[in-house]
C-alpha cells in the first residue's frame, strides 16, 4: 500500500513538472506567438456586464494565455468572444492603435524616412518633393502633385503594418525599409505599373513608392543615353532635375519624354488597291493592310521591320540578330526635349542610308506612348542628292508592351 503511494506521488510529481515546461512563453518567432505591433491589453472592468467578461476582454484573455502556451483555454476565450462579438478582431485592432503610448511626440525616426534624407536634406524629400506643402490654387492649376494631400494625411496617422489576424506575424515587418526602397529599385526599372500596384497594398507601401532615392534611381537609369556611363547620367540628371523640375524626381520621371525599351512601337498603314474581276461591270477594291515595326534597344541599336503579319507573329522575332527582307539596322540618340534621331540602312541594299527623325508624344491612353514623324530621307553613298518621302502617307507609331522583352539598364 505504501509502494502505491509513493509511485502516485512520484507520477503526480512529474506530471505538475510536465504542465510548467509546457507553460513557458512562446518564443517572438512562434507562428502562434502575437507580433510585437500587438501588445496585450488589461481588460476593461467597465466592459464587463452582470459580471460576464466582454468579447474584447476575452478576446485579450485568449490571446496572454496563448502567449503562456495554454492553448486549450485560449481556444475556450477566443470562441467566448467571438459569439459575443463576431467582429471582436476589429475592434481590438481600432481599440489597440488608439493607444496613447503610440503618440507622434515619441517615435522614433523611420528608417524610410532616415534613407530618403541621407543627404541632409528636409524630411519632405521622402515624397521626391522638397516643397510638397502647396497652396489649393497650385494644386489646382495641375503644377503640383494631386496627391500632396493624401501624402500629409498619411504622414500624421500611423503607417505600421496591421496583421489581418493577430496571431499571424508579418514576415514584412522584419524586412528593413531600406531594403524595401531597394527592393522597389529594381523593380521599376522593368515595370513601372508593378510599382504602382504595390503602392495600394497600404499606407507604408504608399509612402516608399513616394521616396525620392527610388525616383532618382530611376531617372538616372532610364533617362541614360547610349554610350553616357552611369555617373555621368548621374551628374546631367541632376543638374537637368534642378533646372527644369525644380528638383522634382518624380515629376521629372513622369513629364520627361523618354523611350521605352519593354514593348515595340508599332505603326498599322492602309492603302486601296484595284482588284481582278472577270465581270466588266464589276469593279472590286481591295484594302491592304501592313505594319511598321520599330523597337529600340538601350545600347543604342534598333531595328525597324516592314511586314504584313499580324503583331502577334512578329514582335518575337524582333531582336538585334533579326534579318530577313524588309529588315532596317540602325543607330538612334534622343535629344532632352524628346526628339529621336534614327540612322539606318537595310542589307539588301547596302548603298542606301535611311535617316528619320520622330517625336515623342503623349495621348489620352497614357504618356510617351506616341511617336509622330518629323522626316524620313535617304540618300546614297557617295552622292549628294536627297530623297525625301512624303510624310502624309505615314501614320504615327503607338507604344505596346511586350511581356517577354526585359530591360538591360
Amino acid at each position: 500500500m505504501n509502494n502505491t503511494s509513493s509511485e502516485l506521488d512520484e507520477f503526480r510529481q512529474q506530471w505538475k513538472q510536465e504542465v510548467q515546461r509546457k507553460s513557458v512563453p512562446l518564443p517572438a518567432d512562434s507562428p502562434f506567438a502575437t507580433p510585437p505591433s500587438s501588445p496585450p491589453l488589461k481588460p476593461n472592468k467597465q466592459d464587463q456586464v452582470d459580471g460576464q467578461l466582454s468579447a474584447i476582454d476575452n478576446y485579450v484573455m485568449a490571446m496572454d494565455m496563448e502567449r503562456m502556451g495554454q492553448l486549450g483555454q485560449a481556444l475556450l476565450h477566443y470562441r467566448q468572444a467571438f459569439k459575443l462579438d463576431p467582429d471582436v478582431d476589429r475592434a481590438y485592432r481600432k481599440l489597440n492603435l488608439a493607444e496613447p503610448s503610440a503618440s507622434a511626440n515619441t517615435r522614433q525616426c523611420d528608417p524610410l524616412v532616415a534613407i530618403a534624407t541621407a543627404d541632409g536634406s528636409d524630411i519632405r524629400t521622402l515624397l521626391g518633393h522638397s516643397h510638397y506643402e502647396q497652396t489649393s490654387n497650385t494644386v489646382a492649376a495641375g503644377d503640383g502633385d494631386p496627391l500632396d494631400a493624401l501624402v500629409r494625411e498619411f504622414l500624421h496617422q500611423d503607417i505600421s503594418y496591421i496583421p489581418r489576424l493577430d496571431y499571424k506575424p508579418l514576415a514584412i515587418a522584419k524586412l528593413p525599409d531600406e531594403l524595401l526602397v531597394h527592393v522597389l529599385g529594381h523593380l521599376v526599372l522593368h515595370s513601372v505599373s508593378s510599382v504602382a500596384a504595390f503602392a495600394l497594398v497600404c499606407k507604408r507601401f504608399f509612402l516608399a513608392t513616394r521616396s525620392a532615392s527610388l525616383w532618382r534611381h530611376a531617372c538616372e537609369h532610364m533617362f541614360r543615353t547610349p554610350g553616357m556611363t552611369l555617373e555621368q547620367s548621374r551628374q546631367h540628371q541632376a543638374v537637368f532635375v534642378n533646372s527644369m523640375y525644380d528638383g522634382y524626381w518624380f515629376r521629372m520621371f513622369i513629364e520627361r519624354p523618354r523611350l521605352r525599351f519593354d514593348g515595340v512601337y508599332i505603326s498599322v498603314c492602309q492603302y486601296t488597291r484595284p482588284g481582278i474581276s472577270d465581270n466588266s461591270w464589276i469593279h472590286p477594291v481591295q484594302l491592304v493592310t501592313y505594319y511598321r515595326y520599330l523597337r529600340f534597344f538601350p545600347d543604342g541599336t534598333m531595328i525597324k521591320y516592314l511586314s504584313t503579319d499580324q503583331p502577334a507573329d512578329v514582335v518575337r522575332l524582333l531582336t538585334s540578330d533579326f534579318s530577313r527582307r524588309q529588315v532596317f539596322h540602325g543607330r538612334f540618340r534622343i535629344e532632352d526635349s524628346g526628339e529621336v534621331w534614327v540612322e539606318m540602312r537595310d542589307q539588301t541594299r547596302p548603298r542606301d542610308r535611311f535617316q528619320m527623325a520622330l517625336c515623342i508624344k503623349s495621348t489620352s491612353r497614357g504618356r510617351h506612348n506616341k511617336m509622330g514623324w518629323t522626316s524620313y530621307v535617304s540618300q546614297k553613298d557617295g552622292r549628294e542628292e536627297v530623297t525625301t518621302y512624303d510624310l502624309n502617307s505615314m501614320r504615327p507609331y503607338f507604344f505596346s508592351v511586350v511581356r517577354h522583352y526585359r530591360n538591360a539598364l
